[in-house]
């Protein structure tokens, strides 16, 4: 076998371990040193990214928040919400129903609208509790910490309706909130495996 530098050696292009194999037998050791100096020197390439790749360790803000995440997020929990008004019964059922119809005449959209509007605040509220999971499913993390994490989203739309631009909704919302905490405590593991299926 004879001796062949090709542009493996002469050029830019890195040598793969097969090569300095094959050189080493025809060239010597000395080349088979050169070329595995090369070799161990190199830069390893650069990881290829994919666009919409996440990783564990994701915040939800990042999840929820993203200009890829943020329609399907908004779809999502306005799902959770309307469908947790839909199943409602008794006295406070019909109470609920009625503040979001008229809610509903002042803004057809209110719901999505307002879930987009308050989509960072919630996510930032929440993200506490998706990095201190563990394998647990998030709905049932959620309804393991029902009080603090219903008055965490609650903050969120007391505050906004403090806004004066708000005050026909906040008139609606203030006979709904004495029985908010423990409606939104009851649709948590609806809204964590929501969650849930976005972040995959």
């Amino acid at each position: 076998m004879s001796c062949v530098l090709s542009s493996t050696v002469r050029g830019s292009s890195l040598p793969s371990g097969t090569d300095i194999a094959e050189r080493s037998a025809s060239c010597g050791p000395r080349v088979s040193i050169i070329l595995g100096a090369r070799w161990a020197l190199a830069e390893p390439p650069s990881p290829v990214s994919l666009p919409f790749e996440r990783s564990a360790v994701s915040t939800l803000p990042e999840i929820l928040t993203s200009s890829v995440g943020r329609p399907a997020a908004v779809r999502a929990l306005a799902d959770v919400v309307e469908d947790e008004v839909r199943r409602k019964s008794g006295v406070g059922g019909m109470a609920l129903k009625a503040g979001f119809a008229a809610a509903a005449k002042m803004r057809p959209d209110l719901v999505p609208h307002a879930i987009d509007k308050m989509l960072p605040e919630f996510a930032e509220r929440l993200d506490p509790y998706w990095q201190q999971r563990g394998e647990q499913p998030f709905g049932a993390y959620l309804q393991g910490h029902s009080e603090p994490v219903s008055d965490a989203l609650l903050g969120v739309t007391d505050a906004r309706l403090q806004n004066p631009n708000h005050a026909a909704l906040a008139k609606i919302y203030a006979a709904l909130r004495p029985k908010a905490r423990s409606q939104v405590a009851e649709s948590l593991p609806r809204l964590g495996a929501a969650i849930e299926s976005l972040a995959r």
